[in-house]
């Protein structure tokens, strides 16, 4: 389980570090990096979206597990997006770094490292994240979007922030709900060319953050902000899901499978949305490198102790 745990996170610094190596030798610059985020944003999100909401089925006890899946991870997403104000709070960070750390203390990377991980957990853990992604991509979007964006005495319903809410992928996701609610397939020619597509979304997502950290050094990502950030997001974001969880009436597999979620590292899509949106890129880039080297430790941690307590597996 910890091997595997590591192996993956690994994985993630090998592209991360080959993105910094092409940067540093000129064979990509800063300045392809918005092109690259609107290929990744407009044409492989909506691919991994369609792949994955197409041609599911849901019976029987599965049935209970999908419908709490999405709103167990739905109530706790909105709650942790209402906390992180208070939580965000302790890092005394400019306002307009705050909706960077408010992102990403709520939407961790339960895609890329969290499918496969959670498969570690157990069958069922492994299905249950893949559902948790659904409301995670739809969430991410418009909720995730309005954390990152809104300032202090800012309308949250103003016009502007609205509009920049209804995006390429928000619009997809919407559809795609459609398509796994009526129980669609995708032709298979279709199907097959946005699966070759979807599969390159972390690997440039990956590359993206490596270019973004070619221009920073280790010793400005370690510092006392980042570090309570990495405390934030790996150990009181959890032990808080953990809590709310209690009160739901849910299996043990959505329960344990949601709090590993939550102990994941900030996700990789908050470092492309800022890019997008125009927050400071380079915050993003290096909270989520050192979240992630950090969850080398925690996450095999909670595993044990997760498969102990709902006894997952």
């Amino acid at each position: 389980m910890i091997v595997e745990i590591v192996s993956k996170v690994c994985s993630l610094f090998l592209i991360i570090g080959i993105g910094a190596a092409t940067a540093k030798c000129g064979l990509l610059s800063e300045g392809s990096i918005p092109t690259l985020n609107k290929l990744l944003f407009n044409v492989m999100t909506p691919a991994v979206v369609f792949t994955t909401m197409q041609g599911q089925t849901f019976e029987g006890p599965l049935v209970h597990d999908t419908v709490w899946s999405f709103i167990s991870y739905t109530l706790v997403t909105l709650l942790m997006g209402i906390l992180s104000f208070l939580l965000t709070g302790v890092l005394r960070a400019p306002e307009r770094d705050r909706g960077i750390y408010r992102m990403q203390l709520v939407f961790k990377n339960i895609g890329f490292m969290g499918i496969p991980l959670a498969a570690v957990l157990g069958e069922r853990s492994g299905l249950v994240i893949l559902l948790m992604n659904v409301p995670f991509m739809i969430l991410i979007y418009s909720f995730g979007v309005l954390l990152m964006l809104y300032q202090k005495g800012e309308n949250p319903l103003n016009r502007a922030l609205l509009k920049q809410m209804l995006n390429v992928p928000l619009v997809s996701c919407l559809v795609g709900v459609v398509i796994l609610a009526a129980g669609w397939s995708l032709p298979k020619v279709v199907n097959s060319s946005l699966k070759m597509i979807s599969s390159a979304m972390v690997p440039l997502g990956m590359l993206i953050v490596g270019i973004q950290l070619s221009r920073t050094h280790v010793s400005k990502v370690l510092n006392r902000r980042s570090l309570w950030f990495c405390v934030l997001s790996l150990a009181v974001v959890p032990a808080l899901t953990m809590g709310i969880c209690r009160l739901l009436p849910q299996s043990n597999a959505v329960t344990g499978t949601l709090v590993f979620a939550m102990a994941m590292p900030a996700g990789t899509m908050c470092s492309m949305l800022a890019e997008e949106f125009g927050r400071d890129t380079l915050l993003a880039a290096e909270t989520l490198m050192l979240s992630t080297l950090l969850s080398l430790g925690t996450l095999p941690v909670w595993a044990v102790i997760l498969t102990h307590i709902y006894h997952l597996g």
